[in-house]
């Protein structure tokens, strides 16, 4: 359609100016091909040289349902689908792969896995760039692409370390010794130990063979009701991205979730009856509250 933004289509921008949103993030407004002014998250872009006036090229990485549109921009050094050199910062045996941490030109670390151990230089393939953050795989690995998206699978946790792009991580091999890494940092209070076997959902399946995994939650199931205590009633910007009347509950976890109830809501209890809509990196996602007499 004429005058749209198509997802995957790269298009050329206008850098118009920096602002602050009233949440205090700092965005660059550009103005599309078309004369519409969308907006640019310059947290992720520090080291991109975006200057008022310039013009730049961003890819259409996603329309969500609700017409958002995310921008990905070039990036000033790398190009998706290029292998380059990078430095080895680290590296250690892990299932039947390296793990492999590498440093590019503006000093940010990546992670990945490699079959074989490089030396002091790694040859990797930019396969993706996402909120300017560069995602590597070993061009000479050949993946194993069996996984299906959605579907259940149990891991062995290898070991968990410290890693310097992503924190702390669990190191999980697959039934064919297939290895993934899982930042624990989005699964505090869940009973994953060195040695366990942990269920994961594969989430997504990556060209290298590895996978976005998303752990059982101990608690909460995806499409179950729950009981949960009220914290507190509020209005204001919920992750909807709108100002609307937000239910603070408690979980049984001891962490809070925010659940959007839209409109002014005609009932207020102490406990509210909610459905779980999914679970992302250990997030719990509640909707269609009820008052519990």
């Amino acid at each position: 359609m004429k005058g749209r933004l198509i997802q995957g289509k790269s298009y050329t921008f206008r850098v118009i100016k920096k602002i602050t949103t009233d949440e205090g993030s700092a965005c660059w407004i550009l103005e599309d091909p078309f004369g519409y002014r969308q907006l640019l998250d310059a947290s992720f872009y520090t080291q991109y040289p975006i200057t008022p006036g310039n013009l730049l090229v961003c890819k259409v990485d996603k329309i969500n349902c609700s017409g958002k549109i995310f921008l990905e921009p070039e990036h000033p050094l790398y190009k998706e689908g290029d292998v380059y050199d990078f430095h080895v910062i680290t590296s250690f045996s892990f299932g039947s792969d390296f793990l492999v941490t590498v440093e590019d030109n503006n000093k940010s670390t990546h992670t990945l896995t490699m079959a074989t151990k490089p030396s002091s230089i790694a040859r990797c393939r930019v396969n993706r760039i996402k909120k300017g953050r560069l995602y590597l795989t070993d061009p000479k690995k050949i993946p194993d692409l069996w996984f299906v998206e959605g579907a259940y699978y149990f891991f062995r946790v290898s070991d968990i370390r410290n890693t310097p792009d992503c924190g702390e991580c669990f190191f999980l091999l697959d039934e064919k010794q297939g290895t993934h890494i899982l930042p624990a940092g989005f699964y505090k209070g869940y009973p994953i130990t060195k040695g366990s076997t942990i269920q994961c959902k594969v989430v997504k399946q990556l060209p290298d063979g590895t996978c976005t995994l998303e752990p059982q939650h101990p608690v909460y199931i995806p499409g179950h009701r729950y009981q949960f205590p009220v914290v507190s009633l509020d209005f204001l910007t919920s992750y909807n991205g709108k100002k609307e009347y937000v239910l603070t509950v408690s979980t049984a976890l001891d962490s809070t979730i925010q659940v959007p109830v839209g409109g002014c809501p005609k009932e207020f209890t102490a406990m509210v009856d909610c459905k779980v809509e999914r679970i992302k990196k250990g997030k719990v996602f509640l909707i269609d509250p009820q008052p519990v007499r």
